[in-house]
């Protein structure tokens, strides 16, 4: 099931799947857990609380190479994610049954925040438009990365991450 509301980028979608069940072979079982769905260049068109069956190799995110370095195994572990999965070919998605989210998300949360995206889109661009979608959507993504750099140098970078 489709955990969150998919991160959609340029070329590439992210979302967390909790897993129900998994198959290895022919032998199937009930399983427990969260796998990073990573595709590029392919859209799915899946919302959150979608039933989905894939194909495909679970793989763990690699471990800490460098004392010092950003730990994304660490990081996910945090975000109770224990494995990704990249979709490379439209048939390792064998189906989708659409179902709805929760219905506060759906009816309230996910209107507005559609609503409050637009509005920053449309009327503004760059950093500014980046520091918004940021702050008041949690998009890092968004946010420049000279924009990013100044707020390391001010030292303010942790004004951005309470934020979002």
């Amino acid at each position: 099931m489709v955990a969150e509301e998919p991160e959609r980028r340029q070329e590439r979608t992210r979302f967390a799947l909790e897993l129900e069940k998994a198959c290895i072979d022919s032998l199937c079982g009930p399983v427990r857990g969260r796998v990073l769905v990573s595709l590029r260049e392919m859209e799915l068109g899946v919302d959150l609380g979608d039933h989905l069956t894939l194909k495909g190799r679970l793989q763990r995110p690699s471990p800490l190479r460098n004392p010092g370095a950003f730990d994304y195994r660490a990081f996910l572990e945090m975000e109770q994610i224990h494995f990704l999965l990249a979709l490379r070919r439209p048939e390792q998605l064998v189906s989708i049954d659409k179902c709805p989210g929760p219905w506060l998300f759906e009816e309230v949360v996910l209107p507005v925040r559609r609503s409050v995206e637009a509005s920053i889109t449309r009327n503004l661009t760059g950093g500014p438009a980046g520091l918004l979608l940021g702050v008041f959507l949690g998009e890092k993504h968004a946010l420049p990365e000279e924009l990013r750099e100044d707020f390391r140098l001010t030292g303010l970078t942790h004004a951005l991450v309470v934020a979002a």
